[in-house]
């Protein structure tokens, strides 16, 4: 995290840069102090110690704490609340506008979406708990319902990025990865590249050697098994997750090495694409079996 909030221009500093000033707790214990002897230094400064948080991580820790309190709102079925925290969350996301213009908006607003959508959804289908519910509790049900409608069609792309991102309902994952507007993850623009073929969507197999995650892509013919292409990505990463986008870029690259996907893409993935483009991966040669050269070949030609 420190990197990227280091590399921000320097004009941005003076707006960015929050001090807080913490008040010195009483001293502690005997016991205590020679139990945290040995820890870390910096906590012996002095009696108050200066915590320096950027803006944006202010931001986004306001926002992520609406969600949590959202998500715990859901658990207990109370929809006047969950409205409440969704209308927060949005005033927050607006008040970050600058950061959002600057970097885009972070992944777990996306995921935060999707979470709801589904919760209320699952809530509109339970008619017995909805029986149960005072009348201002369904009203505020039936009212998120036709609020989520339009902000969801609005941010369908970001969504299903953010899925695919790997952080099914947990805030934030898919490795801190933070989406601006036009960007997509390498797993979305395969599948995207496979809606237009009118193929059927990629099967991702993960494995793990060493410590490390790796991937293998099976791209179905939909007709012939025989014909089905597999790709073993090269490279690994350090996670399933990352494995897998990677995967998928590579077979990307396979598809399609001269296109500017870089501008597409996220920077972690953007930057691969480039030094991939400088210098080429090994081509997939062991591991396809069935469909090594035609499905791959005609992967290719579909793709322009």
């Amino acid at each position: 995290g420190g990197s990227s909030s280091e590399s921000s221009s320097s004009e941005d500093e003076s707006e960015d840069e929050i001090v807080e000033e913490q008040v010195a707790a009483p001293p502690p214990s005997a016991k205590a102090s020679a139990f945290m002897k040995g820890g870390d230094d910096s906590d012996s400064d002095g009696d108050k110690k200066r915590v320096v948080r950027s803006h944006r991580d202010k931001r986004w820790d306001q926002m992520q704490e609406a969600v949590a309190s959202m998500k715990n709102h859901i658990k207990i079925n109370d929809w006047i609340a969950v409205t409440e925290d969704y209308d927060k969350l949005n005033k927050l996301l607006q008040k970050a506008k600058p950061i959002v213009e600057r970097e885009g908006t972070p992944t777990f607003y996306f995921l935060a979406l999707a979470h709801l959508e589904e919760a209320n959804a699952r809530a509109l289908e339970d008619k017995d708990a909805k029986k149960k519910m005072s009348p201002s509790n369904a009203k505020a049900l039936n009212s998120l319902k036709q609020k989520l409608r339009k902000v969801i069609a609005q941010h369908k792309a970001q969504i299903d990025a953010a899925k695919a991102s790997g952080g099914g309902g947990g805030g934030g994952e898919g490795g801190g990865i933070v989406l601006k507007q036009w960007q997509r993850l390498p797993k979305q623009l395969l599948q995207e590249h496979c809606q237009r073929n009118k193929a059927p969507k990629p099967e991702y197999y993960s494995s793990q050697r060493g410590g490390e995650h790796f991937c293998r892509v099976r791209l179905p013919d939909g007709k012939d098994k025989a014909k089905d292409t597999h790709f073993s990505a090269p490279v690994g990463g350090p996670s399933a997750q990352d494995a897998q986008h990677t995967a998928a870029l590579y077979v990307l690259f396979q598809i399609s090495p001269t296109l500017q996907l870089h501008l597409k893409l996220p920077d972690l993935y953007a930057d691969r694409w480039k030094a991939w483009q400088a210098a080429p991966p090994p081509p997939p040669g062991r591991g396809g079996g069935g469909g090594r050269g035609g499905g791959s070949g005609r992967g290719g030609s579909g793709s322009g």
